[in-house]
């Protein structure tokens, strides 16, 4: 099952001068997903976490590098502590270029 839970950082912090997405967001306010009202990033990807974790014989694609490109530690953790959960790595090419070295060694250790 492929699953989406998440979009860009970005797209959780507030919307001001020092939010990289700000004129994106603001051709696209429905994309926009500050807290409140909407529930903080981490929260959401906790939930994923729980879930995946509660259905182990269910295969999970955790789209654009399991929902959380940016942070792709916790990718690896969730990777590594639940068989179950598979990654794609569309439209997040450049959250991964950002960060070179950590994905190049994320994609050798997969």
């Amino acid at each position: 099952m492929s699953i989406h839970v998440s979009d860009p950082t970005a797209f959780f912090r507030p919307l001001d001068a020092t939010n990289e997405r700000c004129e994106q967001l603001q051709h696209h306010p429905e994309w926009h997903f500050q807290s409140p009202p909407y529930p903080p990033l981490l929260e959401v990807l906790e939930g994923l976490w729980r879930l995946v974790k509660s259905h182990p014989r269910t295969t999970f694609i955790g789209a654009h590098v399991g929902c959380y490109a940016e942070n792709l530690g916790w990718v690896a953790r969730v990777l590594d502590e639940a068989p179950n959960f598979y990654v794609d790595i569309s439209a997040r090419l450049a959250e991964l270029g950002r960060q070179p070295y950590t994905a190049r060694e994320f994609f050798i250790k997969l």
